[in-house]
């Protein structure tokens, strides 16, 4: 079974997915280290990704993902076409649903996060999940 672990950002998706994969002797890849060093720039920033920045980094997702039958992936996920992009046989997604105060406690106590307080809310928007 191949699993993505998705939510916004400081959801706790590495947490969780390395957990599972601990757990399942499985792989583990974080989204995040596919990406290029272009858009860790931008993300860094502040500034949110466009779908076709997206575009070759869920490729490159997809196809670790076609290479190994069982796998957790961490990664955001919060448009349906996204996932589509990652929809290879026997994935599954996992859905971290986390309040956003809780978001901002954990951004708050992080230094690891390269998107800052920007990404939550706009993640959360992407995703279509009201938030205060």
């Amino acid at each position: 079974m191949r699993l993505v672990v998705m939510g916004v950002e400081a959801s706790g998706k590495s947490t969780v997915g390395r957990e599972v994969a601990a757990r399942a002797g499985w792989p583990f890849l974080d989204g995040d280290d596919f990406h290029t060093p272009e858009a860790r720039r931008r993300m860094g920033g502040g500034q949110a990704l466009t779908d076709a920045d997206r575009a070759p980094w869920l490729a490159r997702l997809r196809s670790e993902l076609e290479a190994r039958p069982d796998v957790v992936l961490a990664c955001s996920g919060l448009k349906r076409p996204y996932r589509d992009a990652l929809r290879v046989p026997g994935v599954r997604f996992l859905f971290l649903n986390v309040p956003e105060p809780l978001l901002r406690e954990h951004v708050a106590a992080s230094v690891s996060h390269d998107a800052g307080m920007v990404l939550p809310p706009s993640h959360l928007a992407t995703l279509g999940v009201a938030h205060a």
